[in-house]
């Protein structure tokens, strides 16, 4: 479970799953197209199917973001 910061209506989600894959998923963006194509072949190939396209989409998710776009 999350633990609460000092400002009770903030969630800390640092060391969640969920915090792990925004990051996993940004520091993968910030790669150029064939390292990131590379990396999501390695993902798919250690970790199945459905954590690539898990990463996949957290990864359009975090572009739509930096390009200021809400969630399509």
């Amino acid at each position: 479970m999350p633990s609460t910061s000092t400002n009770p209506s903030r969630i800390d989600y640092t060391y969640s799953e969920e915090w792990r894959r925004i990051c996993e998923a940004t520091s993968t963006l910030k790669t150029s197209l064939q390292q990131r194509r590379k990396y999501l072949d390695l993902v798919e190939k250690h970790r199945g199917i459905v954590a690539r396209q898990e990463l996949e989409a957290e990864i359009v998710k975090q572009f739509n973001i930096l390009k200021g776009k809400k969630d399509e």
